[in-house]
């Protein structure tokens, strides 16, 4: 539905004393990249598999914990289309909206008698706000290839 890829710098300002201007020094850069798209179950038997999916996605935002009991995040690689390939980054936030317009399975049979073999789950979901902040593989520097732009078979990149 929506793919922006937003970059920052980081500028602070100071002043010094006896001086009316402002003096300004280069403070860092960021990088986020944000997707929204909506996924659908097309039959009940892709309702499990797809709910399954999204909740993996969802609980790459939760820690992983060492034997020893120590807390780490979760990073992931992501891939978007010929733009980006195996980036290197964490998730910083994921949104699921479950559209209420659209039908949800009511896990009756066609004879009227209840079905355990399937859930009570929304046939489509909208995923927001999921927030990707990259890694760089890469020194990030001016002049850098920020945009991978990936051939068509996937190999190598245009640049």
């Amino acid at each position: 539905n929506t793919f922006s890829d937003s970059y920052n710098a980081t500028i602070n300002s100071q002043q010094m004393v006896g001086r009316g201007e402002n003096f300004y020094t280069y403070g860092g850069f960021n990088r986020k990249i944000s997707l929204s798209w909506t996924v659908a179950a097309l039959s009940r038997e892709e309702l499990i598999p797809m709910h399954k999916k999204l909740s993996y996605l969802a609980s790459n935002t939760a820690p992983e914990y060492s034997a020893n009991g120590y807390m780490k995040g979760p990073l992931v690689q992501l891939t978007v289309g010929g733009y980006l390939k195996d980036m290197p980054g964490y998730i910083e936030s994921i949104s699921l909206d479950y559209i209420t317009e659209m039908p949800w399975e009511i896990a009756i049979t066609p004879e009227g008698t209840k079905d355990d073999t399937i859930s009570q789950l929304s046939h489509m979901v909208k995923v927001n706000s999921f927030s990707f902040i990259p890694i760089p593989n890469y020194l990030p520097e001016r002049g850098a290839n920020f945009i991978e732009l990936i051939k068509g078979n996937g190999t190598g990149n245009l640049w």
